[in-house]
């Protein structure tokens, strides 16, 4: 389902919250004895879209302001470790 802008789409799921229940459902605990958990499901949900739509997220997390880049390769890897501000010295 698309709709005409982020508005739209906020409005529409503040009145049916397809994506709460959704995480929900997927948060339903399987032991009657233990309570659901929403979270679990919006942590498994998380994984899932980042696994296939890793760019996408990327872009979704860039726009809200969180500093992320993707995957890092080695240099930049080891050069954020070797950075003195992440060594063990201190």
């Amino acid at each position: 389902m698309t709709h005409k802008n982020e508005e739209a789409f906020e409005g529409y799921h503040w009145k049916i919250p397809y994506i709460q229940d959704f995480i929900n459902v997927i948060g339903k605990s399987k032991d009657a004895t233990k309570p659901d958990n929403p979270r679990i499901g919006a942590k498994t949900s998380a994984k899932y879209i980042c696994a296939k739509y890793q760019s996408e997220i990327i872009e979704v997390v860039q726009s809200e302001g969180i500093a992320i880049s993707g995957d890092m390769d080695e240099i930049s890897a080891a050069a954020m470790w070797t950075d003195p501000c992440v060594t063990k010295s201190q």
